[in-house]
């Protein structure tokens, strides 16, 4: 047998949809070793640096055993945490084509509770503009920018058109 010296470490946390660099940390430089993972949803990869791109938010385990030329075994494990992207689905992503009226409303679904949010017309933050809806009376592009206490990012945007006819 052998005095293990392995360890399992990971670059994060981080946001949903970003990738999460696994590292194998092996003090004993006497043998030569192969390194197999395994993690959430049938996860498997081989090698001592490896990267992985988790499928949802959460806190996983992700478990290293290292193999020796000799057929000796050590194990470790690193638990990696990827934090939920605000949500800022619409009630109704659907472009808009209107015809004599001055207004309409677009809303989120479901914002997060302690998520903050930026409107924007045209890629320009609209002043104030920080609610889970937002009142558009002219033609173009409205977006809704959320971030997440941690850092995390995502949007929403729907185009409308207002027509105005005699």
């Amino acid at each position: 047998g052998i005095v293990c010296g392995l360890s399992a470490t990971n670059s994060g946390p981080v946001c949903f949809g970003n990738t999460v660099n696994l590292s194998a940390v092996n003090n004993d430089t006497t043998q030569t070793f192969t390194y197999y993972w395994s993690g959430p949803s049938g996860f498997a990869a081989t090698g001592k640096n490896i990267v992985a791109n988790p499928n949802a938010a959460g806190t996983f385990a992700y478990n290293l055993i290292a193999v020796s030329q000799k057929g000796d075994t050590c194990t470790a494990t690193t638990e990696v945490i990827i934090h939920p992207l605000p949500n800022v689905s619409l009630t109704d992503s659907t472009d808009r084509v209107l015809c004599n009226v001055a207004n309409t409303i677009f809303s989120m679904a479901n914002p997060g509770a302690n998520d903050s949010f930026q409107w924007y017309f045209n890629n320009v933050a609209i002043a104030g503009q920080t609610g889970f809806d937002i009142t558009a009376d002219q033609t173009g592009t409205y977006k809704v920018i959320g971030f997440t206490d941690f850092g995390c990012v995502d949007s929403s945007e729907v185009h409308l058109t207002l027509n105005q006819t005699d």
